[in-house]
């Protein structure tokens, strides 16, 4: 360990264990190769889940800048310490929400950032699932993405899902940074979203944190806001809409999805985790009208009177 700073401003950092960077040409670019001639010499005494984790976060995210930066040169970053692995990934090329800003024509690059946390969204399906940053994202206990003007850091232990809006960079940053004595295994995340269908296993489950809907300090209160947190519901099974952060929200808003989207995609159920009493209120409020009006149609169809 060594400090520095005087007294009260004194400040100390684990002496690393490892730590090198490299620069890489794209073109002709293999990240297995990347990883086990580069990366995984540099922390091979790390535990084996651990190294496990790496590898996979790691690939995924140099194969990003390989296919679709555009950038001409892809710089790695590894630091290991007793308690880290620091692993920084960084092109120069359009930038990530950028092209996927572009590529689905959406509102705000903000809104790219939301759609990628769902998960299934790629701008090039011929060779890629759209799987790669949702679970990297949920595998390292900091993840952390640089594009434009825009950082968007997802902190594990805690559930917080962060925009911040600073300097303006080129390309696409991304810092991925696993505890050492992390007990995950990466088998569990795909095992938390990816579930039986007809026999065959599939990503039929999603997690969506609300709070990268904001845009800021914008609260989620009109039905155009829901509708663009309601895209793409539909290639799931069953959503975990995260409340986490989200203090207040309109009727509307909760309307549009607990009753209009649920009357007609019964296929997909829509599950609220870390609300608060004013959003579960509201959320029975329209489940309530929901059943009401079903029950009012069935009833006007065997000739019943039901009253309002």
């Amino acid at each position: 360990m060594v400090c520095s700073g005087n007294t009260k401003a004194r400040m100390y950092k684990l002496i690393p264990i490892a730590q090198a960077a490299q620069e890489f040409q794209r073109e002709g670019l293999q990240e297995d190769l990347v990883w086990s001639r580069f990366i995984k010499p540099l922390i091979s005494t790390a535990p084996e889940n651990v190294l496990n984790i790496c590898s996979i976060v790691a690939s995924e995210m140099i194969n990003n800048s390989i296919d679709h930066s555009e950038s001409d040169k892809v710089l790695v970053t590894v630091t290991y310490t007793a308690s880290t692995i620091d692993i920084v990934i960084r092109d120069f090329g359009i930038g990530v929400f950028k092209k996927v800003q572009q590529g689905f024509n959406l509102i705000d690059e903000r809104q790219a950032i939301l759609e990628l946390s769902k998960g299934k969204l790629t701008t090039a399906p011929e060779g890629h699932s759209g799987y790669g940053i949702f679970f990297s994202s949920r595998m390292v206990d900091l993840f952390k993405m640089w594009s434009g003007k825009l950082f968007f850091t997802h902190i594990r232990n805690d559930g917080d899902w962060l925009i911040e809006i600073g300097d303006e960079i080129s390309g696409t940053l991304v810092e991925m940074t696993v505890a050492t004595n992390s007990k995950l295994r990466a088998v569990e995340v795909y095992d938390k979203f990816c579930r039986d269908v007809d026999s065959e296993l599939g990503f039929t489950r999603t997690h969506v944190p609300l709070k990268l809907a904001e845009f800021g300090a914008e609260s989620l209160v009109s039905r155009s806001q829901a509708k663009r947190v309601l895209a793409r519901f539909e290639r799931f099974s069953e959503v975990m809409l995260d409340f986490h952060g989200i203090e207040m929200v309109g009727q509307g808003f909760i309307d549009e999805i607990f009753r209009v989207f649920a009357n007609t995609h019964s296929a997909v159920t829509i599950k609220a985790i870390n609300a608060n009493k004013h959003v579960q209120q509201l959320i029975q409020l329209a489940k309530n009208t929901s059943s009401t009006k079903t029950a009012a149609a069935v009833s006007r169809g065997t000739g019943m009177t039901q009253l309002d």
